[in-house]
């Protein structure tokens, strides 16, 4: 049994990966500036802010793995404080990590960090070219993590696609209350492009493999299985029933919780995730091995590919 830090662990993604290891037997801390009230007793609860040195050393204290959630989205309207959560923030449980003797070392950041790819699908070697502040900061916050890398930490670098899930809404919100309210739903262009999401609980279930498993490198997550964004909301569309409001009608006043949205995100997000890492040596072993994993829905599949010390791109 070992002992996990979840930072950001009152959020949706953290929550979800603390309870999960909860869930296995193993001993969890979370640290986050928001009061975590949800989250199963057993596990330890920190309030305090990453950027806040003596308490993310206690929350490290002990700890074998480090699972690093905690970050500000563009949404938050942040402003300076975005770049200083997302990258001093990130360096800050780094530096708590190696004094403490953490053992592994998990990043949670994103694929926007490939800004608006040259060509599809993205492959290790597409460039990292993210158009925004959020994935500038995001992109900072991985090379300090790359440098504690090479210093000796083993590290995960996680870039997950758009998440889907029960509990979360977030800038899908409003086309949920479009269709609920059986409005028009509108799309750029005709809706027919390909559009890949991940699944929460496919992205915990790497987690949590990566956790176990402690294999160091880089990994893009998507579904493997997926279609366009018009067959997403058309399927959408059947799940919840929704028709076009008749003139002079009202329509329904109280949108549906985010739990009965799950069919529809899970057939859309496909059920079969793919993590391709790319890699840097690691210091014990020079290599990132193949990994395979089993998520709750079916078997996915996370490949890599292993590179040499002398090959690695990172």
């Amino acid at each position: 049994m070992a002992t996990h830090l979840v930072t950001g662990g009152a959020g949706f993604l953290g929550a979800q990966t603390a309870r999960a290891l909860h869930a296995r037997g193993e001993r969890v801390r979370v640290l986050d500036i928001l009061p975590a009230p949800e989250l199963p007793a057993g596990i330890e609860y920190l309030r305090a802010d990453v950027l806040d040195a003596a308490r993310v050393a206690e929350a490290t204290a002990g700890v074998d793995v480090v699972h690093h959630h905690a970050a500000l989205v563009p949404l938050t309207k942040a402003g300076r404080r975005l770049w200083r959560v997302n990258v001093d923030g990130t360096q800050q449980v780094l530096d708590a990590a190696r004094a403490a003797g953490v053992k592994f070392f998990i990043h949670v950041s994103t694929s926007v960090v490939f800004g608006r790819p040259e060509r599809c699908p993205i492959t290790d070697d597409a460039p990292l070219r993210p158009l925004e502040a959020y994935g500038r900061a995001k992109l900072a916050g991985e090379e300090r993590v790359a440098a504690a890398a090479r210093a000796g930490l083993a590290c995960a670098i996680v870039r997950p696609r758009t998440l889907v899930g029960i509990g979360r809404l977030g800038i899908f919100q409003i086309l949920y209350e479009w269709v609920w309210e059986g409005r028009r739903v509108y799309v750029i262009g005709d809706g027919n492009a390909p559009f890949q999401l991940l699944h929460a609980g496919d992205l915990v279930d790497l987690l949590l493999r990566l956790a176990e498993r402690r294999r160091p490198g880089v990994y893009n997550v998507g579904a493997e299985r997926f279609g366009t964004l018009r067959e997403d909301l058309g399927a959408l569309i059947r799940h919840a029933g929704s028709r076009p409001s008749p003139p002079g009608t009202t329509s329904p006043t109280t949108p549906p919780s985010s739990s009965t949205s799950r069919a529809p995100c899970a057939s859309s997000s496909g059920g079969r995730a793919t993590a391709t890492p790319r890699c840097w040596p690691s210091p014990t072993t020079g290599f990132s091995p193949i990994a395979t994993v089993r998520t709750r829905r079916e078997r996915a599949r996370h490949t890599a590919r292993r590179c040499r010390r002398s090959s690695c791109a990172c």
